[in-house]
């Protein structure tokens, strides 16, 4: 029986057996297999299942339909990191490797630098496998993980989201992790900066990151320092 007949049989639909058929055979295909190639009969209810499942058409003729789907790309590698004491580790699964540098007035006190660079990921894909970080709220809408007994800077998320952000000098190998962009330019430190051609963003510019500040604040707040600090 061929796969797709599976699919096509009422009794099997919607159990996700197929797909996980599908995806199983994938995975197991050799390393030079670096494309599938399928064919349905036109008028069959086949082609619906092969364009679900990301092949597209790639050649036809008067009764088959060909179809081709490229190799799914390997899992990437688990990024770990952790703090200078070792007190603080982390796992890290993010689906990519890029990353950006913060120039807000916040960041360059919390780091104690000109500047600080961070990936941003999803809750779920970061893991402490030590001690959690210590959490400063450096705002009241956002907080601030580091190691409370050497100190360094680890993380950075607000409250409520689903993501957040790892410092990328505590992985094990901030090489892993590219540059894409600058954040915050308009407190970017000049004498420190070299023009390395990425695109830049003012922090007035982010709409989730204003929209939290003036709830949290008001809309004649400045968003920096001056409202956050308790002297």
């Amino acid at each position: 029986m061929r796969i797709e007949q599976f699919y096509l049989a009422e009794k099997f639909q919607r159990l996700g057996w197929v797909s996980a058929v599908l995806r199983r055979l994938f995975d197991e295909a050799p390393p030079q297999a670096t494309r599938f190639r399928v064919g349905a009969l036109r008028d069959s209810d086949a082609n619906r299942f092969y364009l679900r499942h990301g092949f597209v058409k790639v050649s036809e003729d008067e009764s088959d339909i060909a179809y081709e789907r490229p190799r799914l790309p390997a899992p990437m590698p688990v990024l770990t990191g952790g703090c200078l004491c070792g007190a603080m580790r982390y796992t890290a699964s993010p689906t990519h490797r890029g990353g950006y540098d913060c120039h807000c007035r916040m960041c360059q006190l919390a780091f104690g630098n000109t500047r600080a660079a961070f990936i941003n990921l999803r809750n779920h894909e970061v893991q402490w496998t030590a001690n959690p970080p210590t959490l400063y709220a450096s705002s009241k809408f956002a907080q601030r993980g580091f190691c409370g007994h050497c100190g360094p800077p680890l993380s950075f998320e607000c409250l409520a989201s689903e993501h957040m952000d790892l410092s990328v000098g505590s992985l094990d190998d901030p090489a892993a992790i590219r540059p894409t962009t600058h954040f915050a330019v308009e407190s970017r430190i000049a004498n420190w900066h070299a023009d390395d051609g990425l695109p830049g963003e003012r922090l007035d510019e982010h709409l989730k990151l204003t929209e939290r500040w003036k709830a949290s604040y008001g809309d004649g707040v400045e968003p920096g320092v001056g409202a956050t600090r308790q002297t």
